[in-house]
């Protein structure tokens, strides 16, 4: 049997990062580099091609078996990104632009789907056959494993667990609707807590790093909570209360057997927010759904994007050689 390689990448606003595995799920190669969203398509493009180009330095094109991306936005399941709210991709058919220069199959997702795919195969979700990710940052992403396949919906955009509704008189949420989880429970959301109570007349540790950055950081609020800033454990707990609340609802409907928690804000307060997280979630899930759902931090860390993309050309790969014996 041929040792195959896998090319993994994540493209994001400000970088790209890019691995070239073995099968197992070892990386050979690791590499950042800039997008260039800025610049526009055709940049962007060329950064792209540049990449995978460094990770093919030395070896034979037949020994990848397939590219795997992971890209924030929505992308449908023939690997074509409709949209992508950072970087500069409108109906741009990413898939079939690869596949037609390095003639290799290429799999394309949204980022936090691919991340969850990542989690199912290598990380926390490993051996369960229902999973949900849900990644906790900026924003709130998710992705949705039903019995060992993801769930991506008519045209790619299932997952978006960050816009399910907690309270329709709730804060603006930058989808344009109201009480979205995500405007509840984001880094965002803390972030506009915060400088509320800052506002009026409440001190923080927080200020400081909030002036320097004009946005919150993860470590700073780590620290920040860890010192006991009431301003700070306030909304944090606040957040991780909305979150707990959001995840029960998401499980009555999906009942999976593990809800894996990521992102920047888990990474950083995972182990202060989960008991939290824990306590809604079974207030509000039902008993038998509660009782049966473990709530995991996420294991992949950084890596969940390029790994994901990763497990998403293995699983795709895998199907195929099904679909032809059927045809």
């Amino acid at each position: 049997k041929n040792n195959f390689m896998f090319i993994g990448l994540k493209i994001g606003k400000k970088k790209i990062l890019d691995a070239l595995f073995d099968e197992n799920g070892l990386s050979k190669k690791k590499k950042k580099r800039k997008t260039k969203a800025s610049e526009g398509l055709e940049v962007v493009q060329k950064e792209i091609f540049k990449t995978i180009d460094n990770l093919l330095a030395g070896i034979k094109i037949k020994e990848i078996e397939a590219i795997g991306i992971g890209i924030p936005g929505l992308v449908d399941r023939e690997g074509t990104i409709t949209f992508s709210p950072n970087l500069p991709f409108r109906n741009y058919e990413l898939a079939k632009i690869l596949e037609k220069r390095y003639k290799v199959p290429v799999f394309i997702g949204n980022d936090v789907n691919v991340a969850t795919v990542g989690e199912w195969m290598f990380g926390s979700g490993k051996g369960k056959k229902n999973v949900l990710g849900v990644f906790v940052g900026t924003g709130i992403g998710g992705g949705i494993i039903i019995e060992n396949e993801l769930y991506i919906g008519k045209n790619g955009a299932a997952g978006e667990i960050g816009h399910i509704n907690l309270d329709p008189n709730g804060p603006f949420c930058g989808c344009g609707s109201r009480g979205c989880l995500e405007s509840l429970a984001s880094k965002t959301a803390i972030q506009k807590e915060i400088e509320t109570r800052i506002y009026r007349g409440e001190e923080s540790l927080i200020l400081k790093s909030l002036k320097e950055n004009g946005i919150l950081k993860s470590g700073p609020l780590r620290d920040a909570y860890l010192k006991k800033d009431v301003v700070v454990v306030e909304a944090v707990s606040k957040a991780a209360e909305n979150l707990g609340r959001g995840l029960a609802s998401l499980a009555n409907i999906f009942n999976p057997e593990v809800i894996v928690l990521g992102g920047g804000v888990m990474v950083e307060l995972g182990k202060e927010l989960l008991p939290i997280v824990t306590r809604e979630f079974d207030r509000f899930a039902m008993i038998d759904i509660a009782k049966n759902t473990e709530i995991k931090m996420a294991k992949l860390g950084d890596d969940a994007g390029i790994i994901g993309a990763l497990a998403l050309a293995k699983e795709e790969m895998a199907k195929k050689p099904k679909s032809k014996l059927g045809e």
